[in-house]
């Protein structure tokens, strides 16, 4: 654990180098620029809060969700939840992520975007 304290940049510092990696359409949003100044406006700011790695409540959520595991019902602690499971739903999908902007929030819609669904020129 020390090594990998000592050795490996903080996320902060790391989020300028791994953008282009992480999120091609973010890093080159400059040289390839949406014809809606709204969107190209909401672009800058997402790429901004995702390399400042942006913890503010307003911030966009950018997290990457790295694995998904079928859990069963009776592993579930439900006193957490307020959520009804219907009765022939066998389980639930725990998902394990990275957050590189925003909050997280019980509640919260969260959108999945499927790596296959995206189109980008890199």
């Amino acid at each position: 654990m020390n090594t990998i304290v000592t050795q490996l940049p903080n996320p902060r510092e790391a989020q300028k180098f791994r953008l282009e990696k992480i999120c091609p359409l973010l890093y080159n949003i400059e040289h390839n620029p949406s014809k809606d100044p709204q969107e190209q406006e909401q672009l800058l700011k997402l790429r901004k809060s995702v390399i400042e790695c942006n913890n503010s409540e307003d911030a966009p959520l950018v997290m990457y969700i790295s694995k998904m595991v079928s859990v069963p019902n009776e592993y579930i602690n439900d006193t957490l939840s307020d959520t009804v499971i219907p009765s022939d739903q066998k389980g639930r999908f725990i998902g394990f992520a990275r957050i590189f902007s925003g909050r997280i929030q019980r509640g919260a819609d969260v959108h999945i975007i499927y790596p296959k669904s995206i189109n980008y020129k890199a």
